[in-house]
């Protein structure tokens, strides 16, 4: 699910170019819309879809569609962990909260594992023990206890045992487990269906791969037809989609044109890829040969779609011109014949490597001639290459294409304006910078990626509230200003308009109740800011859906 708890806004860009520096973007801060009539429609949640808790400084909040309750701690003593996707959870020193509620604990090691029961439950982690919830769960091995697969899905496993959900699953053998997210889940012996061995007509059924199972008798798919074309006797798994028995090569359900040389078989199937070698030639899931492919140095690279034989390393494209998938090849200066020696892909996949020459397939730019250091930090993961920065010591790296070099502040290579001393970000895992001079938004990718000047926030008091920026004087989205930052609290969320299908163009908004100095105000954000100030007690009618409001001092 797509989360807009908190939108923000910034306006299209004025470029401004500096001798010698790069183009900068920059906005100017924009006064909001006032409207005395605003107000927040009934919605199908009373409060906002999606959990999460309001910080302010003396008080905490916590919202969900049906849920608003204060709880007692205080904003500056919360924290939000890593991998919060759903909202659940906020810790203190002392403990956990999930979904508003509270257990004590040691939350050294802290760690989301996964939701379950349509995202709807939580397992997760402190050193030595798991929780389902507030419940903690029996695992023999917390500190391995990770997901199978899926990062949300039913099935999840410890160094010793795979469960489904919290359940441990013991006739499973966790060293053969497959990839599962959801029902079916297969290791070498058994297919598995919600947690427990799958049967069918009460027999038994033994996994084949990720598409067919069987009994002693019969081949079935995973919706539990037969296939009585198939030899339930030799079957044999080849890959996650290719198998094999006593005559014939399937893909799927499909049977292949594939005949003889079954002793060679060997199968790749990874990511979104298919191929099939019977060592004389490449087959593809379709069941058509790849004639220009040498099958017996065929190989593909982990983790992608790229694959390689002792002429070159390729990728499939569409030629329009030929109307067919072709396979384009990258350009190394190939010296020797291309083989696992001599090859590999980084673990994050950004660069292939062929002898000391490096290519980036996603930009399509060539690097030759790699120091041994350099080759060393692709093999360690690390390594960073472009045209702009080959050159350059980067001294600290604050996004990919964003970095502090020979005392400069450079975004895509380019130098910019920016006060490298002062140069620091606002708030934790934020796009927002700023220096002795400005506040910055970073966008690191598309066609608008850059460095913005927003102008008109003070940069020496600028930080974060909530998702939102606050300095001495107002509190901002992005580059709209909202209301007055006295003494601000946020008192409430809603859920206001979602677009229904991918031809509504119109803007999602979400409206906020905030309190100041001022009084009460109510701010919608969508395509632009609109806020209504209600006065020093809250009118009848500022919400459609809600009558009675809680709101407490901060007390605590």
């Amino acid at each position: 699910m797509k989360k807009n708890t908190f939108i923000l806004l910034l306006l299209p860009s004025v470029f401004c170019f500096g001798q010698n520096k790069t183009v900068t973007a920059e906005v100017s801060v924009v006064e909001p819309e006032v409207n005395s009539s605003l107000k927040v429609p009934a919605s199908q949640c009373k409060y906002v879809m999606e959990p999460v808790y309001l910080r302010n400084e003396h008080s905490v909040i916590y919202h969900d569609c049906n849920t608003r309750k204060y709880l007692p701690v205080k904003g500056k003593d919360l924290t939000i962990p890593k991998n919060n996707s759903e909202g659940f959870f906020a810790l203190d020193k002392e403990g956990v909260y999930y979904k508003g509620d509270y257990i004590k604990i040691d939350t050294t090691g802290f760690k989301i594992v996964g939701q379950i029961g349509d995202h709807q439950e939580a397992l997760w982690k402190v050193k030595g023990k798991v929780y389902k919830n507030f419940t903690q769960i029996q695992v023999s091995d917390p500190d391995t206890f990770m997901p199978a697969y899926c990062a949300n899905g039913d099935y999840y496993k410890d160094k010793n045992f795979i469960y489904y959900r919290d359940k441990k699953m013991p006739d499973a053998d966790v060293k053969t487990a497959f990839e599962a997210c959801r029902e079916y889940f297969y290791d070498k012996n058994y297919l598995y269906l919600n947690g427990k061995i799958a049967k069918v007509n009460n027999e038994v059924l033994f996994s084949i791969n990720e598409a067919l199972a069987k009994t002693k008798t019969k081949v079935y798919s995973r919706d539990m037809r037969p296939h009585p074309e198939m030899d339930a006797k030799t079957i044999r798994p080849l890959s996650r989609r290719f198998s094999a028995d006593a005559k014939n090569v399937y893909y799927n359900l499909e049977k292949l044109p594939v005949k003889g040389y079954f002793k060679n078989l060997k199968a790749w199937d990874q990511v979104n890829s298919a191929y099939l070698s019977d060592g004389h030639s490449i087959w593809m899931a379709d069941g058509k040969q790849d004639t220009d492919l040498d099958a017996k140095t065929f190989g593909m690279l982990p983790h992608s779609d790229f694959f390689y034989d002792q002429k070159g390393v390729y990728k499939k494209i569409y030629s329009e011109k030929l109307k067919k998938a072709v396979n384009e090849k990258f350009p190394f200066d190939y010296t020797d014949d291309v083989s696992e020696q001599n090859l590999f892909i980084t673990d994050n996949s950004w660069y292939i490597v062929y002898k000391n020459q490096a290519y980036d397939p996603w930009n399509k730019v060539i690097y030759k001639n790699l120091t041994d250091g350099k080759l060393a930090a692709a093999r360690q993961n690390t390594l960073n290459l472009s045209k702009e920065i080959e050159d350059r010591k980067i001294e600290k790296q604050f996004s990919q294409n964003l970095y502090l070099a020979d005392g400069k502040i450079y975004c895509h290579g380019q130098e910019t304006d920016a006060d490298a001393g002062s140069f620091t970000s606002v708030g934790a895992n934020w796009n927002f910078y700023k220096d002795s001079k400005n506040v910055y938004r970073y966008i690191g990718y598309g066609e608008n990626s850059k460095l913005t000047t927003i102008k008109g926030i003070d940069p020496q008091t600028v930080e974060t509230f909530g998702n939102f920026l606050k300095d001495k004087d107002y509190i901002y989205s992005g580059n709209y200003k909202m209301i007055d930052s006295k003494n601000a609290q946020l008192l409430g969320v809603f859920t206001g308009y979602r677009p229904g299908c991918g031809l509504d163009r119109n803007p999602s908004s979400n409206y906020y109740l905030f309190r100041n100095d001022s009084g009460f105000w109510l701010v919608m954000i969508s395509g632009k800011v609109v806020i209504r100030n209600l006065g020093m007690e809250l009118p009848a009618g500022w919400h459609d859906g809600i009558k009675e409001f809680e709101l407490k001092p901060s007390v605590y």
